[in-house]
């Protein structure tokens, strides 16, 4: 069986769509997110870059 991929917890946005930290996403307070701006409010940078 395969791992669920994992999904920003903001947009839903899946790992392999992330840009945010090399396509690592962002974790912090037990949440993944695609990348920082998503985390702090700033503005999802992955979809800046789309």
């Amino acid at each position: 069986m395969m791992p669920e991929e994992r999904s920003c917890s903001k947009y839903g946005m899946t790992q392999s769509e992330w840009r945010g930290n090399d396509g690592s996403g962002y974790d912090a307070d037990g949440q993944t997110y695609c990348c920082v701006g998503c985390y702090d409010d700033t503005g999802c940078t992955c979809h800046a870059e789309s």
